[in-house]
C-alpha cells in the first residue's frame, strides 16, 4: 500500500458511508496527493539525473501533469487550505471524527 492510499481509503470509505468527516478527508487527501506526487517525481529526476530530460523518457510529461495537480480544481495554498480552515472554524467541528475515519476503514 503506498502512502497516498493511506489518505484515499479512509476518504473513500468516509465518503461512502456518507461520514460526517468525508469532506475533511477528501480535501486533506487532495492536497496530500497533490504535493506528493510533485515531490516524488522531482526526486525520481535527481535520482535520474540529466537522463529524466530525455524525449525518450516519460519523466518529463510525468512532472508537468504532477505540477498541475495542485492547482487543479482549486489550488492547494489557497482554496483547499481555506476550506479545511473553515471546517475546523465550526462550532460542531470535531478534531477526531476525521482520526475515526482511519480505524473504521482498516477494520481495526
Amino acid at each position: 500500500m503506498g502512502f497516498g492510499a493511506v489518505w484515499e481509503a479512509p476518504a473513500c470509505h468516509a465518503v461512502d458511508t456518507q461520514s460526517p468527516a468525508a469532506d475533511e478527508l477528501a480535501i486533506q487527501a487532495k492536497i496530500y496527493g497533490s504535493e506528493t506526487a510533485v515531490r516524488v517525481i522531482t526526486d525520481l529526476m535527481r535520482v535520474v539525473g540529466i537522463d529524466s530530460y530525455d524525449h525518450e523518457a516519460p519523466l518529463g510529461r510525468l512532472l508537468q501533469d504532477a505540477l498541475a495537480l495542485p492547482i487543479f480544481d482549486g489550488g492547494n495554498m489557497g482554496i483547499r487550505r481555506r476550506q479545511l480552515h473553515n471546517l475546523m472554524k465550526r462550532p460542531d467541528y470535531d478534531a477526531l471524527l476525521a482520526s475515526a475515519a482511519f480505524e473504521s476503514s482498516d477494520g481495526r
